[in-house]
């Protein structure tokens, strides 16, 4: 099945699961099709209302380009809801993938 984006577009992706409370997510990949975007991701425990309390966390991501390379900012993650420890990986279609442990702080990455 095709996957239609726009130049730009980052699509957060994870494991198939069946039920969210199965198990802590144990990998996030970030898809980034290369031009200059933002994006905020919102993550909660995918059970409870607690958002209403302000139970949960974002992560800004920002993508520009830089003396012919293409550079992405992760933020730092801000909120209160931590998730479990993690793989992340940045995927820059038809460039390169780049892999880190996700620790609430900031990367930088540079294809």
């Amino acid at each position: 099945m095709p996957l239609y984006v726009r130049s730009g577009a980052i699509a957060p992706m994870q494991p198939v699961r069946q039920y969210v409370i199965r198990a802590p997510l144990n990998k996030i990949r970030l898809r980034i099709w290369s031009s200059n975007n933002e994006y905020q991701l919102f993550e909660d425990d995918g059970q409870t209302k607690k958002y209403q309390d302000k139970n949960f966390s974002l992560t800004n991501t920002r993508v520009f380009t830089e003396t012919n390379q293409t550079v992405v900012e992760i933020g730092a993650r801000v909120g209160k809801c931590t998730p479990a420890p993690r793989e992340a990986i940045v995927e820059l279609v038809d460039v390169g993938e780049q892999r880190f442990q996700d620790d609430d702080k900031r990367h930088t990455l540079q294809f």
